[in-house]
């Protein structure tokens, strides 16, 4: 690992990938639901959102998040 957090492969460096875990509630869900997420350490942080059709609906940067939980709230309506 380059002390950019890279390793070098054959086709480039490529990033470091945290352990992450996903999971939301309420599941299913109508309106609203909170995705949690949890990282063994920092790491920038994208969302997708699908419908059950395989559709994106919502695409979110929530940036730079700290190693443990952080809870991303999604209102649905969007």
């Amino acid at each position: 690992m380059t002390p950019g957090g890279t390793v070098p492969t054959a086709v480039g460096e490529t990033p470091i990938i945290p352990s992450m875990a996903v999971s939301n509630y309420p599941n299913p869900f109508s309106t609203t639901t909170a995705i949690e997420v949890t990282l063994d350490r920092e790491a920038r942080v994208n969302v997708e959102i699908f419908d059950v059709a395989g559709r994106r609906v919502r695409a979110m940067s929530v940036g730079q998040v700290a190693a443990g939980v952080r809870p991303i709230h999604f209102d649905g309506r969007d």
